[in-house]
């Protein structure tokens, strides 16, 4: 069974919830919340208990129309696995972690994709209880069912990621909107770093990252001519993430990879921040608030503590000497102390600007 999580347009920051959750790298961790009046009554013990913890998600756009004109349509965006839920009075919780792409299939020769959103949108409401994404009468926009799999496609992420923006670029809602997804947060000349539990990306001090974003606009006829230009502003906070170069990431094109370059300044603690990406003004589309835990590496804190103790012992050591020992014996700790400090000032503490 999967818990299937709508977000509809009937609220601005529900629709931004959608594109937000398109464009976020594998692995980040996201939060939605409900009245308890929208949850599917059969599983509103395990999400108040914490007890959905693992459970599949597949998190949906929900076309609706205040006064009931027309019926929901469903458009699928993209899995997930929950990771703590919770109850706050009638507000229900749930924080999950984002998984692969799950767009709808390309249509076939003698369909549309309005054709095959109905279809999808009519079986997976027979899948699910009562009347999910309705207007009127008992409302679900949380419930648990199982989602019919022929209508989803089976493709990579880079492709799939195209199709999903294809179907949600035919929409009133995202129509003037331009569509990125983070693709990949790799350090230069190594592999990719994946996210932890927490969502957050580990970057250790002294070293240089690249964050790619990917952006692609769908060629549909129901987007505005010059749709495909805009500009999103890179935010950190530069005494813990320098960004590398230009802070903005320009599209002016159709599709394009933009790589934004990290450089972790030396710290003597580990800390955790945020690479924000917002729209600059004009400009529609996602915005973004990547997790980032970054600081030195756990062996060379380790290592940096026991030098400094080390150091303390030893200059204390001529104090702790008998009267009778030469002065050479006496000079030579303060002395290694000394040194060790000197290393451990090189090495273990931030550099000064």
């Amino acid at each position: 069974m999967t818990l299937c999580l709508f977000s509809s347009n009937i609220r601005p920051q529900y629709e931004q919830d959608i594109i937000d959750v398109a464009a976020a790298p594998a692995g980040h961790l996201f939060r939605f919340r409900y009245e308890s009046k929208y949850i599917d009554d059969a599983v509103e013990d395990d999400w108040a208990s914490n007890k959905l913890v693992g459970a599949d998600v597949l998190l949906i756009y929900s076309i609706q129309q205040p006064q009931n004109y027309h019926r929901p349509a469903f458009v699928p965006i993209r899995t997930g696995k929950v990771v703590r839920s919770s109850r706050d009075g009638s507000v229900f919780f749930v924080d999950f972690r984002l998984g692969s792409y799950s767009p709808l299939r390309e249509p076939g020769p003698h369909e549309t994709r309005g054709s095959v959103v109905a279809e999808f949108t009519e079986a997976l409401g027979d899948a699910l209880p009562g009347s999910p994404g309705a207007v009127a009468g008992k409302r679900y926009s949380a419930a648990s069912g199982a989602v019919p799999p022929n209508f989803l496609a089976a493709i990579g992420d880079a492709s799939a990621f195209e199709l999903l923006a294809s179907y949600l670029a035919g929409t009133v809602s995202f129509a003037s909107h331009l569509f990125w997804r983070v693709s990949e947060v790799r350090q230069l000349g190594k592999g990719a770093v994946a996210a932890d539990d927490e969502g957050r990306f580990r970057l250790y001090s002294n070293r240089t990252y690249e964050l790619t974003v990917v952006h692609y606009q769908p060629d549909v006829s129901a987007r505005p001519f010059g749709m495909t230009t805009g500009q999103f502003d890179v935010q950190t906070d530069a005494a813990i993430v320098e960004v590398i170069g230009d802070k903005t990431i320009q599209i002016a094109s159709r599709y394009d990879a933009a790589p934004i370059r990290l450089r972790i300044p030396a710290s003597p603690d580990v800390r955790e921040t945020v690479l924000a990406v917002r729209p600059s003004p004009g400009t529609k589309g996602p915005q973004a608030d990547i997790r980032l835990l970054v600081g030195p590496g756990a062996g060379k804190r380790v290592v940096g503590g026991g030098a400094a103790a080390t150091a303390v012992v030893l200059a204390a050591v001529p104090g702790m000497m008998d009267r009778t020992a030469s002065f050479g014996d006496k000079v030579w700790f303060p002395i290694l102390a000394g040194v060790i400090t000197l290393v451990i000032g090189y090495f273990a503490l931030p550099l000064r600007k």
